[in-house]
């Protein structure tokens, strides 16, 4: 068995940006090879880190690559469905369960945006990553210029639970055998 590790890329540095988009996907659980096309075809904002889906209804599902979290009235929201729920996302509502933090697993409505509190993103190369600025298809601006304490506790929290479970490779460990040859 072999295999191949390297280190994970750096996090984004603040100012974290995101754009939206509004698209309907029909299986937004699969992520198959039409989506990988589909996806290169959207707009960007120029800088932007993310692009975050919002269906025909307003609903905030999920970003391109990362899973999307919305902080508002101190509780957490992220679409409970129609989505591929990445790993740093089912660690966050573990933690979420266990710090006995609310979390409505509902989509966020992109109409309701003014009350949010905070947004940030999950994926295993960026973990919790926090978006200061929101820009919407239609050039509104959202910024959160100061963090929610849900969203600094959760960052810690998966910081630490990542770091419990990490174990470094021994770089003096003999070479494997080679496989057996036939003769």
């Amino acid at each position: 068995l072999l295999t191949h590790a390297k280190p994970t890329p750096p996090r984004p540095r603040p100012p974290v940006l995101a754009g939206i988009t509004h698209v309907d996907r029909a299986y937004g659980e699969v992520k198959d090879s039409a989506w990988v096309f589909e996806r290169d075809a959207l707009a960007w904002p120029p800088g932007a880190n993310e692009l975050i889906i919002v269906d025909k209804n307003g609903q905030v599902l999920e970003g391109t690559s990362s899973n999307v979290f919305v902080v508002k009235g101190d509780a957490l929201y992220t679409a409970g469905g129609h989505i591929l729920s990445g790993s740093i996302r089912r660690l966050v509502l573990r933690l979420c369960s266990e710090l006995n933090l609310p979390v409505r697993l509902e989509p966020p409505n992109w109409a309701d945006r003014a009350g949010w509190q905070d947004v940030f993103i999950t994926s295993t190369s960026r973990l919790v990553l926090p978006v200061d600025v929101l820009l919407g298809d239609a050039g509104e601006t959202l910024k959160f210029e100061s963090r929610h304490p849900i969203v600094a506790r959760l960052d810690s929290a998966i910081l630490a639970e990542l770091e419990g479970e990490a174990r470094w490779l021994d770089e003096s460990a003999p070479e494997p055998a080679a496989p057996p040859t036939s003769q």
